[in-house]
């Protein structure tokens, strides 16, 4: 009797965690989501999430690839977190089952040039254990690493279709002229449209400059060591990303009313338009 209910709690407990594992195994795109998870994780400097993540994602993986990009990954978390011995081996694992892989996010000159060297070494690891070809002197080439390069493509240039020129009739020019407003409201209304503009100008230029002192702040807080620079870096950079926002908006409001002032003004009161 006692067998017996060990038995029926033993199967009761185990229920659980067999639907568990079998809905994570089933679930589309498993391993994509939880990637995704963890480089979300490791943006927001949350660590120690990011690695159990990425944990779940390796054992998610179907392919060498999906396991190449999860132990790069897990390669940077390490690497931030100052554990550089076990960041060069998660490198030299993720880069044995993809040698031509790069890393998913931009990182620190320090971190990029401890990756190019583990690519080197299993470059030559490869090299060394690959077998001769057939009617070769024995020297295997090994294809050059793929060199992460710019986003910043040149873009096609789109040609500009021409545009027919219509005669104009000697009626239609002159009541052109009866329609424009006189030279006096032009005027007036160009040096309010000349100021909203130059303000515009100036409220996206200090945007812009609030805007990268924000994203310095991000990269410096990756590369902080201590949690209070980083939190010191990233409260930082929220106010300056939202000193930058706000400035953005008032640029796109100046020079929004500065066109609009330009083209729509109207005419002065008391004065006649002559034919």
């Amino acid at each position: 009797m006692m067998s017996l209910t060990l038995a029926l709690a033993g199967a009761a407990s185990a229920q659980p965690v067999v639907s568990r594992a079998t809905r994570i195994a089933t679930a589309p795109d498993a391993f994509q989501e939880r990637l995704r998870d963890a480089a979300r994780l490791y943006e927001e400097l949350a660590y120690e999430q990011a690695l159990l993540a990425l944990s779940d994602a390796k054992a998610l993986a179907r392919t060498e690839d999906e396991r190449a990009d999860a132990l790069l990954y897990e390669g940077l978390v390490l690497a931030d977190l100052g554990q550089r011995q076990k960041s060069l081996v998660a490198f030299r694992q993720g880069l044995t089952l993809r040698p031509l892989a790069s890393l998913p996010v931009k990182v620190s000159p320090k971190v990029q040039r401890d990756f190019e060297n583990v690519r080197r070494e299993v470059s030559r690891d490869l090299a060394r254990n690959a077998p001769p070809n057939a009617g070769s002197t024995g020297a295997t080439a090994m294809p050059e690493p793929k060199v992460p390069h710019s986003d910043n493509l040149e873009r096609p240039i789109q040609e500009v279709p021409e545009v027919a020129l219509v005669p104009v009739h000697p009626e239609e020019e002159a009541a052109e002229l009866r329609m424009a407003p006189p030279n006096g409201a032009l005027s007036r209304l160009r040096p309010i449209s000349m100021v909203l503009a130059g303000a515009g100008l100036a409220a996206g230029g200090v945007g812009s400059y609030f805007g990268l002192r924000s994203r310095g702040n991000i990269q410096n807080a990756r590369e902080a060591t201590q949690v209070d620079a980083q939190r010191g870096h990233l409260d930082s950079a929220r106010g300056q990303a939202l000193a930058a926002n706000v400035l953005f908006g008032v640029a796109v409001t100046s020079v929004a009313g500065a066109v609009i002032t330009y083209f729509t003004g109207s005419e002065p009161e008391n004065e006649e338009v002559h034919p």
